[in-house]
């Protein structure tokens, strides 16, 4: 009974945790082009199916490398990434178990969304938890 009881608050527990977001600005629906991490495991391919069911093109390359600068008295050189799109996703996280009610892994993640325009972060989800979470808290801000 004891363990019956633990593992109820557990789940109960678990399930109150929610992702920290913060939204920074908003998102041009006219230009919905994004660079994404390359693969599908864990989190990856749930938010890019998310992306793919909005209207979203995405690019896992970023573009070359470019160098730029003068030569004169002083030589000044310029080092910056290239992009194809619009706006660049950022995914990392780190599970280390899976959430009971619903099915999905649980563990640290971070996701952050940045428009390649100016630099500016659109918006952070970022917490502990089931990942679950995280990927509905990123269909919502996707969809406005």
């Amino acid at each position: 009974m004891k363990k019956l009881f633990a593992f109820v608050i557990l789940i109960l527990l678990a399930s109150c945790m929610s992702p920290d977001v913060e939204k920074y600005a908003e998102i041009d629906k006219s230009q919905k082009t994004i660079t994404v991490p390359p693969g599908s495991s864990v989190l990856k391919g749930p938010l890019k199916k998310i992306l793919k069911e909005n209207g979203w093109k995405m690019y896992v390359y970023s573009g070359p490398s470019v160098t730029e600068g003068t030569i004169g008295q002083r030589t000044r050189l310029s080092n910056y990434k290239t992009f194809k799109s619009r706006y660049y996703l950022y995914v990392a996280y780190r599970y280390y178990d899976i959430c009971v009610v619903p099915y999905s892994r649980y563990g640290d993640y971070e996701i952050v969304m940045v428009d390649n325009k100016n630099g500016a972060e659109i918006f952070t989800i970022a917490g502990k938890g089931c990942f679950k979470d995280a990927v509905e808290s990123f269909e919502k801000q996707i969809k406005g």
